[in-house]
């Protein structure tokens, strides 16, 4: 009787596995049709900001994600406590320094919207966001990855902060390769800054 229940509980325990092979292996197959952004965003050398954030929806919708950095520079005490803290370090450095983002995405067409900046000082503070939202589309496509471009900020002077887009997809796309071995070959299309319809420009609060 031991050994029939040994073998009963054996067969209930290697069903069990089987079927959550069966409902993971679907999960991973629905999401097979999702595409990959390609995004890297930093700050200029010897920036006095903490933190960086990118938003992003898709159009039509209100659900929104965020791309952030937050700066370690020799300048930026609080960025580089913060880096240490929770243990993150910058992709790149020298031409200034950020971090490469990949996300996988539904297919579609999407937008940068708004963005926030923070400075620190001691107990003070400061933020920059965009006091209205623009429209900087780019386009997800099933099954392949697409780079977009840097986005690198730097002070834009009379309490501005302003992001400048750059191709820097040398850089990139091997740091990106790195995270995500499978990545498929990227495609590179660059957002225009000119398209959105504000400039990417804020005041402080």
């Amino acid at each position: 009787m031991g050994m029939g229940m040994s073998k009963s509980i054996m067969a209930y325990a290697l069903t069990v596995i089987a079927l959550l092979v069966f409902v993971l292996g679907s999960k991973v197959h629905a999401a097979d049709g999702d595409g990959y952004l390609i995004v890297s965003l930093g700050c200029a050398e010897n920036s006095s900001y903490v933190r960086y954030q990118l938003h992003y929806r898709r159009i039509g919708e209100s659900a929104a994600d965020t791309v952030e950095y937050a700066a370690g520079n020799s300048s930026n005490l609080t960025g580089l406590l913060l880096n240490r803290l929770f243990d993150r370090k910058p992709d790149y450095k020298g031409d200034g320094e950020g971090i490469v983002e990949v996300r996988k995405l539904p297919p579609g067409d999407y937008e940068f919207y708004n963005y926030d900046v923070y400075a620190s000082a001691g107990m003070f503070s400061e933020h920059w966001w965009s006091r209205n939202d623009f429209h900087l589309p780019f386009r997800i496509v099933a099954e392949q990855a697409t780079y977009i471009g840097n986005f690198t900020a730097v002070d834009g002077g009379s309490n501005l902060v302003h992001f400048l887009i750059f191709n820097k997809s040398a850089r990139d796309l091997p740091i990106a390769k790195t995270k995500v071995p499978a990545l498929p070959e990227p495609q590179i299309a660059i957002v225009v800054e000119q398209a959105a319809n504000a400039p990417l420009t804020g005041g402080g609060r």
